[in-house]
Formats: C-alpha cells, structure tokens, sequence
C-alpha cells in the first residue's frame, strides 16, 4: 500500500508502533518526491498547516534551501514525523482533527523526535497560547502575517544551534574514556578521536606530553592548542590530566588496584601527587572516592 510501519521503544516509557498510508492525494506526491530528493544533504523540514495557500506559500520560501515534507493536520504531521525525522517542524497553531498544541505535546513523549526544534505560526497573540508554546517546549513562536526574512532567520538559528549541540555530544562521546565507539564524521571529530586515541594508548606513561602527543598523534602543535581549548575549554596538559584522572576514577570504581597501583597505571609518578590532583578534580581523596562508591544505596 505504499506506506510505512515505525517502532519506537524505550525502556520504563513504553513502546509505540507508528503506521503511516499515503491516503491524502496532496501529501503523498510531494511526500515521495522529497525523499527522492534527500540525498542532496539538505535539512528536511516538515510544515504542518491546514491551509494549503498558506502552506505552499511556506514551501515555496524554504524550497531552495530544505528539502520541505507537508502535512493538513497534526496527526498526519506526527506520522510524518516518525518516518522522516525532520531536521526542524513549522507548525499552524489552530488545525483540524489534531491542533498543533496537541501534536506537539505527542513529539516531545517520542525519544527520536523530542529535541527536534519547532516554530509554531498562529493567527491569534493571546499570551495565554504563547505561555503554552513555552511550557511545551516549542522554540519560536511567531504570529501571522509573518516576514518571509524573519521565518528563514529562525530556522537557520535554530538549525546552526541544533547542529553544534549535535557535534558537541559527538566529540564528548569520541573523546571520553571508555567511549562507546561512534564513528568520526567530520575532520574536526576524526583530529579529536585520534587525539583521545594516543591518550589513552600512553596514558601509563609519566613522561606523555603535549610534545609528545602532537608527535605520536601526527597533529599539529597549532591546531591541537586550537581543538583542545576549542571544544574542551582547557590546555592540552590540563586535559591530558583530566584523561588520567578519570581513568582514574573507573579504575577506582572497580575494586581490583590498590591506590597506589592505579596512579602508576594512569601515568603520575607519585602517588602523593595523584592524590593531591584527584582531590582538587573531583573533592574527594581517591581513598574516598573508592569508600563513597562501596557504600550500598538508600532504601527508601
């Protein structure tokens, strides 16, 4: 029937099956069309408005820049949005069969799509539906008539700061101890990943520093300095300790070292001096790091 069936599931929230039939001869066409066109990279946005005019008018201001998904109401607009999984949501406030308000309230329940931004349009200024649209999470709340300029400010604004959010996670991810590998994407995630990939193969080593990494990672003394303080708002010696540290603290959590096995292990040539900077890291000695971790949980 040309349609599709998504699952969702999270574990403690509950599991929710989404099917969705081209059954609207005004979506579906325009609908197969844009995924055909997806390869090109650009954003999908998802409009949901009832008025086609209106609508069309929409699409027709973000068409060359987004690849543009419509929907009549919000019902459909939240099938549409399981399959396709916009980049950003333009949605009409007042709708038939599901209002805007109410989808909304069902996107943010969905893992997949609760952080997706939206701007929700409305004919009406009342505080009381803006207040609303706060409360829900929505982003950008405009009015109609609307400025073709200022609709396309928000969406890029909106879109460049879902993005750095994005990368932002990613680089926390590559470059923590004991990541759960994800595979670098840009330049700057595969320079990181490598950088936290020498780390962590010397990070025994006593000797390992910010010469020494620039030469066993192949990066640039410049450009390393640049990237560490860039994306993890310290120097390259003081995040090289951060690394050792919370090493550290796995290891400490673990109960199979001794203290003082573990600070030779995580490269510090004293024990005193890995005490001295796991206390000023984390407020704790490491003797009490490991104590607080043993202690059983609270029963309510």
């Amino acid at each position: 029937m040309g349609g599709n069936i998504s699952l969702y599931s999270k574990e403690g929230q509950g599991t929710s099956f989404v099917v969705t039939l081209p059954v609207s001869d005004n979506v579906t066409p325009q609908l197969r069309q844009d995924v055909a066109d997806d390869s090109s990279g650009r954003p999908k946005i998802l409009i949901v408005e009832d008025n086609i005019q209106i609508g069309e008018f929409i699409s027709g201001i973000l068409g060359k820049e987004y690849t543009c998904l419509r929907a009549e109401n919000g019902r459909s607009g939240l099938s549409i949005a399981c399959s396709f999984i916009p980049d950003l949501i333009i949605a009409d406030e007042m709708m038939p069969i599901t209002g805007g308000l109410e989808m909304v309230r069902q996107l943010k329940a969905h893992p997949r799509l609760s952080s997706v931004p939206i701007i929700m349009l409305t004919a009406k200024s009342d505080n009381k539906t803006e207040n609303e649209s706060i409360k829900l999470g929505i982003d950008v709340f405009m009015t109609k008539p609307f400025e073709p300029s200022a609709l396309l400010g928000r969406i890029s604004q909106l879109l460049k700061s879902r993005s750095e959010i994005t990368e932002k996670v990613r680089i926390q991810a590559i470059t923590e101890v004991e990541y759960k590998p994800i595979e670098a994407e840009s330049t700057t995630e595969k320079v990181l990943a490598k950088i936290a990939k020498t780390i962590e193969e010397n990070i025994a080593d006593p000797d390992l520093n910010v010469n020494m990494l620039c030469e066993k990672s192949g990066v640039a003394q410049k450009q390393l300095y640049r990237l560490i303080k860039k994306y993890m708002g310290t120097s390259p010696l003081d995040y090289i300790r951060q690394v050792r540290l919370q090493k550290a603290a796995m290891l400490l959590s673990q109960h199979r070292f001794t203290v003082s096995e573990i600070s030779y292990m995580v490269g510090f040539k004293t024990p005193s001096y890995f005490a001295k900077c796991f206390q000023a890291h984390y407020g704790v000695k490491p003797s009490q790091y490991r104590s607080d971790d043993e202690k059983p949980e609270t029963q309510a």
